[in-house]
């Protein structure tokens, strides 16, 4: 009787353990089918065959002198005096441009102090120089701040020294000497500039003809105003396509209105007589304004 107990109780178990073992290889059946269907999937791709090109224009702005243009210097010159220079601004970029300006700078050089004396009212500054009596300088980096002047003007001068008017006082030192010519700061007397473009020819330099029409650029102006800013040129007149040569006329005229007199062989104390300069013209062209395109 027990061992026929025995024998079905055996029996059940392992009915059992066979069922668990089923269910166990159809559960991991189950996840290993399972997984199969997560990293299945289709795709599909659609492409050109021919590479798109895509470039970004450039703008380019060159000036060349046409005869003397700007690398020969001019003077002396007098009252009433007009100097013509011819350049050609080219734009060599790919891009069209919408407008041009100008703007100068007067980079006369300046002077190293390696001394500074005062008395009776008269600074003595000693530096090899080429400042001319009537010049206004700025002087910085002196030690003792009362000789850091700006815009004084030169009351004497020679090649190793020069003087200005003030009470300034205190110890010798080094310093600097910056010029400010008259012919770039002085609005009324000073250097005045207009520029022209010979549209459809160009000009010949040794005469200043124009083999086609002669055209406004910018307007008598002064040299001093175009140093404080840039000047926008009449674009109508220039040639700002890819390409593009705009030959222009610059004049520069010192005008007629300057009245005074050398007594005894000596200049006055504020003058434009002896004036120097030393001008870069920086020409600026814009890019036109950005714009949409469908096709």
């Amino acid at each position: 009787m027990k061992q026929k107990l025995a024998t079905t109780v055996a029996g059940k178990l392992t009915s059992k353990v066979g069922l668990v073992a089923i269910l166990g290889v159809a559960a991991i059946g189950g996840v290993t089918l399972v997984s199969s269907n997560v990293f299945a999937s289709l795709n599909a791709t659609a492409f050109n065959t021919t590479a798109q090109n895509i470039s970004v224009g450039t703008l380019k702005l060159t000036q060349l002198g046409v005869g003397n243009g700007f690398t020969s210097a001019i003077g002396p010159i007098q009252p009433g005096d007009t100097q013509n220079r011819y350049v050609d601004v080219t734009n060599g970029g790919s891009l069209v441009g919408s407008s041009m300006t100008l703007q100068i700078a007067d980079n006369q050089a300046a002077a190293s102090i390696t001394a500074i004396s005062a008395l009776t009212g008269t600074v003595t500054y000693t530096a090899a120089n080429s400042f001319v009596i009537g010049q206004t300088v700025t002087i910085t980096g002196a030690t003792a701040p009362a000789y850091n002047l700006v815009n004084a003007t030169i009351a004497s001068a020679s090649g190793t020294q020069f003087t200005v008017t003030s009470a300034a006082t205190g110890a010798t030192s080094t310093a600097t000497a910056t010029p400010l010519s008259t012919l770039t700061s002085d609005a009324t007397n000073g250097l005045q500039v207009t520029i022209s473009s010979c549209t459809g020819g160009t000009w010949t330099a040794g005469t200043g003809v124009c083999s086609g029409a002669t055209n406004a650029v910018l307007a008598s102006t002064a040299a001093s105003v175009l140093k404080a800013g840039v000047q926008t040129l009449t674009a109508v007149n220039l040639a700002l396509t890819a390409g593009g040569v705009s030959h222009l006329k610059i004049s520069m005229n010192l005008p007629n209105t300057l009245a005074e007199t050398t007594a005894n062989g000596v200049l006055p104390a504020t003058t434009l007589q002896g004036a120097t300069g030393s001008i870069v013209w920086t020409f600026t062209e814009a890019q036109v304004t950005g714009t949409t395109t469908n096709s």
